[in-house]
């Protein structure tokens, strides 16, 4: 799950899911505490967009680099 096309750990996608998985957990305890569905802040959602869209161009990249003879 982790491993990228070198066989080694791809940071970016730890990155990605340990940043998912903290934000998940820090909204579902935020929810509770106010016993209310909250909104998630826009300046979270947009580091959140540009990690996926970083975590997207660096496999296109990952494919690129495969493809080469």
């Amino acid at each position: 799950m982790f491993d990228d096309n070198s066989g080694g750990f791809s940071t970016i996608r730890i990155v990605l899911t340990v940043w998912m998985l903290i934000l998940s957990l820090m909204w579902a305890v935020a929810c509770i505490h106010k016993k209310e569905l909250i909104d998630i802040p826009t300046n979270v959602v947009t580091l959140t967009v540009a990690l996926s869209a970083i975590k997207g161009i660096q496999r296109f990249g990952e494919k690129s680099e495969g493809e080469k003879p």
